[in-house]
């Protein structure tokens, strides 16, 4: 595969290679810290296998590594020169319109992502520099130097966290955030004390929502490891289509992604599903991260009065069981602030290679980040968890 070097900076040598294969495994993950599967070695070369991350998607890839001078890689960047916005449930909504009528084409852009993923992970990849802020700065310059040399019209880093977003706002990026819902266990309760912490409407809404499937005989069940080559890849992708064909939701995976991440990957992903004896309800398909838990698909190819709901208190319950912490429930269904998932900002960064432009999407973003802040703040107000309002401003609430 082609490799060019993109320059020295910061002390560090930048090159590009054009496939995640070019680069050895454990190279590539001595660069991302622990248990981030999604932008592991591992799944980039199933998202490059099962044919997602090539021309013919309209992505590129352009793997940046890092070297310092005594030739050992510290950093590195999954970074992708692309035709299209797929894969990134309009973040960058509107913009590529007003780009074309102020300054010209919008595509080609470089994005800095795991295709299609909407989880937060690092992006800068760092965990093997002496100065991380250092290595983040290079491979900022890096990115800004790739972009002019790919004929780029902007750079974009998608789903980051609070330190790369921090690296990128002091480099002179633009931030966008969306939101995401998350459920947390910060004092450690059992699911019974969790529950027993909501007002009395919403621990009604858990019984009749979660108990209640369990009295008429329906059977969660998490499946993981060895025992998802039983499941296989393929009924995965037939549940993943019916599902999002039902919504009419773009599908953005193949058969062939979910194959290889069961084969490959099965020790880092879990089932969470809902059974009638042996019949298969529905469930999450989740990806494990230590003990933080991504549920990244709802599958269900019939809808089902409240399995979804029964299915988010079983997750909870069985992460509360495991010491698990966290569990992402990704960015769609606001519904779910009234089963105790809170919503909480996911960074975005945005430079346009264009000033003129530039500052005009700085006022756009502005505008959007204060929507989506006043959106996650009246929202928050309808966790229902007990405080001190009123009866009536809970029912009210509720």
């Amino acid at each position: 595969m082609t490799m060019h070097r993109l320059g020295t900076f910061e002390g560090l040598t930048l090159e590009v290679h054009r496939s995640i294969t070019a680069i050895p495994p454990l190279v590539w993950d001595d660069l991302i810290g622990d248990d981030q599967p999604l932008v592991s070695h591992a799944h980039l070369s199933a998202l490059e296998r099962s044919g997602l991350t090539l021309p013919d998607h309209g992505i590129q890839a352009r793997y940046i590594l890092a070297h310092s001078a005594d030739g050992e890689p510290r950093a590195g960047v999954p970074a992708f020169l692309k035709s299209n916005s797929s894969g990134e449930l309009g973040v960058d909504l509107g913009l590529p319109m007003a780009h074309e009528r102020m300054s010209g084409p919008y595509y080609p852009k470089l994005q800095v992502e795991v295709p299609f993923s909407l989880i937060p992970g690092p992006r800068l990849l760092v965990a093997g520099a002496k100065d991380p802020q250092v290595a983040r700065t290079a491979l900022l310059s890096g990115l800004q130097v790739l972009a002019e040399t790919e004929g780029a019209q902007s750079i974009h880093i998608s789903y980051m966290q609070d330190a790369d977003r921090h690296a990128a706002e002091a480099a002179g990026y633009l931030i966008a955030e969306t939101t995401n819902f998350l459920w947390r266990n910060a004092r450690d309760d059992d699911f019974e004390s969790w529950v027993a912490g909501m007002h009395k409407k919403a621990r009604k809404r858990v019984r009749d929502e979660y108990y209640a499937h369990l009295d008429a005989g329906i059977e969660f069940r998490v499946t993981k490891g060895e025992a998802l080559s039983d499941t296989g890849g393929d009924v995965t992708f037939r549940r993943y289509c019916a599902t999002y064909q039902t919504h009419g939701t773009d599908i953005w995976l193949n058969k062939r992604y979910f194959n290889e991440v069961s084969q490959t990957m099965g020790d880092q992903i879990e089932l969470h599903e809902a059974y009638e004896g042996e019949a298969w309800l529905g469930g999450f398909y989740c990806w494990t991260f230590g003990d933080r838990l991504c549920a990244v698909h709802w599958l269900a190819e019939e809808a089902r009065r409240n399995l979804t709901f029964g299915a988010i208190y079983s997750t909870i319950a069985d992460a509360t069981s495991r010491g698990i912490k966290t569990i992402d429930f990704g960015p769609l269904s606001p519904h779910k602030v009234y089963r105790g998932v809170a919503p909480e900002a996911v960074p975005h960064a945005m430079h346009f290679l264009n000033a003129d432009f530039h500052a005009l999407a700085d006022t756009v973003l502005a505008k959007r980040n204060d929507v989506a802040r006043n959106d996650r703040a009246e929202l928050e107000k309808r966790l229902p968890f007990q405080t001190s309002l009123t009866k009536g401003e809970i029912d009210e609430r509720q």
